[in-house]
């Protein structure tokens, strides 16, 4: 579930706590659209967005659609939910929706 940043559980946090926290509160705000998962659709959604000094998303913006409309709906969604460190300047990140095997 969770590329440059690569936000719903994995991405280039490297020694930057400030990203890390950021990409941890997108993945903790994710949800998996249930008709989605019921579907079997994955994929992975680009989206860029600004923190203002509240520390609240603004511009966000699709930058790379997964080609599921129910997916891009959600990743934007997901951005609106969090509440960010302040961050310099815009960010992009992936968001990944992928179904789990079961053991």
């Amino acid at each position: 579930m969770p590329g440059g940043f690569q936000g719903g559980g994995s991405g280039r946090s490297g020694s930057d706590p400030v990203l890390a926290r950021i990409l941890s509160t997108i993945e903790l705000n994710k949800l998996y659209p249930y008709a989605a998962r019921r579907a079997g659709l994955s994929g992975r959604v680009l989206v860029r967005f600004l923190i203002d000094e509240k520390g609240a998303p603004v511009e966000v913006e699709l930058l790379r659609s997964s080609g599921v409309p129910i997916l891009d709906e959600e990743a934007v969604a997901t951005i609106r939910r969090g509440s960010y460190p302040r961050f310099g300047g815009p960010l992009p990140v992936w968001i990944r929706f992928e179904l789990k095997e079961r053991s």
